[in-house]
């Protein structure tokens, strides 16, 4: 059976800093497979400008960390990590984090698409990211290194 979508949540957006990433920290050991060092996390305080915390009644119930680099002699936003509680998945939560994080494209119009990749096994995440424009366009073998199945898709959305 599949899940309903709820009423959409009045979500506010904060700046990712070093006073809260281990908001961060937490938030992706909770829902996401890969454990990041603290090298990443550390790194992720570079790219600030283009990274939001999502709150729903001042508690931290998702977020998105982008980066802007160079692809292909393109300038693209990558999606490193992207993350809502889930309990508060299907209130709108993923929708609004990626909705902020188009807003970086629209501001910079040197940034011609965003991307990301995105485990092989976890359809519920390539289905969320295809309604939303994203199209599939290569499959990585072996790309993890510590999660099973090891494999992901390079999703890309112009």
């Amino acid at each position: 059976m599949a899940e309903t979508r709820r009423e959409k949540l009045n979500i506010s957006f904060g700046a990712l800093n070093d006073k809260n990433v281990e908001q961060l920290r937490i938030l992706n050991q909770v829902c996401l497979p890969v454990q990041y060092s603290e090298k990443f996390y550390r790194m992720v305080l570079q790219y600030t400008a283009t990274s939001r915390f999502a709150f729903f009644n001042d508690i931290v119930v998702g977020a998105i960390t982008t980066r802007v680099e160079q692809r292909n002699n393109e300038t693209t936003l990558y999606i490193l990590t992207f993350t809502v509680l889930k309990p508060y998945r299907k209130f709108g939560v993923g929708g609004t984090l990626l909705d902020e994080a188009m807003k970086i494209i629209e501001k910079d119009k040197s940034i011609t698409s965003i991307y990301l990749h995105v485990q092989t096994s976890n359809d519920v995440a390539v289905a969320f990211y295809q309604k939303r424009g994203f199209e599939i366009v290569q499959e990585l073998k072996g790309y993890y290194k510590d999660i099973s199945p090891p494999d992901c898709y390079l999703l890309r959305r112009k």
